[in-house]
């Protein structure tokens, strides 16, 4: 909007109009010879002026005009000397009304309520970038090329005689480069890849969560902690690690590898050490049996627990268990005596 209170001739109190300095009626009737009763306008919700039957209507009435996207709606009054002229009430074809002078419409200085000279600022500037881009070859145009994961896709802006570049990453991600960086190698991704280098040169063997890896901590627990739970079944009655495997794990997954499905590691010597030699994948049933409370007996040369004889001569093992514990029986009579069909079988 124009502000007109500075140009414009203090006029008496009747409408927005009087107050902005535009002329009062008296001085309409000095210019037009004629009394015209005002209207309100809708648009600037100010004073409207019917020259229709003016007696001497104005040198250049504007009425209905169209300048630039500005359309003439009704007369406003007139300034407060001779060369400010007419002022009139315009509707801008993006809906805005505005109050403009009548000579700075005809001679082309004032075209809209402003959104024009937004709309041109933006379009100067957005050509003003393309003819940067098109001249920055002889420069050092680097859209499209690649420097490390990153791919350059426009000019960005230039700040301290620096040129920024945005790069899009082939991980998605967009960042904003100087030319200095990106061609001394200095910059590569948007961060990504100093994570990924970083995490590897930290890592030993990334199995951390595997059930191979919680055996190798296990035994290493068992062994050398005295506030774990096992501590006095194992390291307490003087169970070690062999050191090939105590501070290595690596070494230890290579000599066992992984885990099949159902089993966990085991002696096969419960006094014994944890070694490669001594140490297999057993299951559960067979490590109930391989215990140090187990009672192994031997008859004809052959030596077994009491499960292992009770499937070889096919005696229920409560029943082998009945007649070595309480009966007290010797381990060839236990193993050989038959036994007593009941009379109701």
């Amino acid at each position: 909007m124009v502000h007109l209170s500075s140009h414009l001739q203090r006029p008496m109190p009747l409408l927005e109009t009087e107050r902005m300095g535009l002329t009062t009626r008296s001085g309409l009737e000095r210019h037009m010879a004629a009394e015209i009763v005002p209207t309100r306008c809708v648009l600037c919700k100010d004073k409207a002026f019917d020259l229709t039957h003016a007696k001497r209507p104005l040198r250049c009435n504007l009425l209905g005009q169209r300048y630039g996207r500005l359309v003439v709606q009704h007369f406003v009054g007139m300034g407060m000397h001779s060369h400010h002229g007419a002022y009139w009430c315009c509707l801008c074809d993006c809906g805005i009304p505005r109050i403009a002078r009548g000579d700075k419409m005809t001679h082309g200085d004032l075209q809209s309520c402003g959104c024009l000279r937004s709309e041109t600022s933006r379009e100067k500037l957005k050509h003003a970038l393309q003819v940067l881009a098109e001249t920055l070859p002889s420069y050092g145009n680097l859209v499209g090329e690649r420097f490390g994961r990153l791919v350059v896709q426009r000019w960005a802006y230039s700040q301290s005689e620096r040129r920024y570049w945005l790069c899009r990453c082939d991980c998605g991600q967009e960042t904003t480069v100087s030319t200095g960086h990106l061609r001394e190698g200095d910059v590569a991704s948007c961060g990504c890849l100093q994570k990924e280098l970083s995490s590897q040169r930290h890592r030993t063997h990334g199995m951390t969560d595997s059930r191979v890896y919680h055996s190798w901590r296990g035994i290493l627990s068992r062994c050398y902690n005295p506030h774990g739970k096992a501590y006095q079944s194992y390291g307490g009655r003087g169970i070690t690690v062999c050191e090939r495997w105590r501070y290595s794990f690596e070494n230890f997954y290579a000599d066992m590898g992984d885990p099949p499905i159902g089993l966990t590691l085991e002696r096969k010597d419960t006094n014994g050490q944890y070694s490669p030699e001594n140490c297999v994948w057993a299951t559960w049933q067979r490590q109930r049996i391989n215990q140090r409370r187990t009672v192994y007996y031997t008859h004809n040369g052959e030596t077994h627990h009491v499960q292992e004889w009770s499937v070889i001569t096919g005696i229920h093992r409560s029943t082998l268990a009945y007649r070595i514990n309480k009966l007290q029986w010797d381990i060839a009579r236990a193993l050989t005596t038959p036994v007593m069909q009941s009379r109701y079988s």
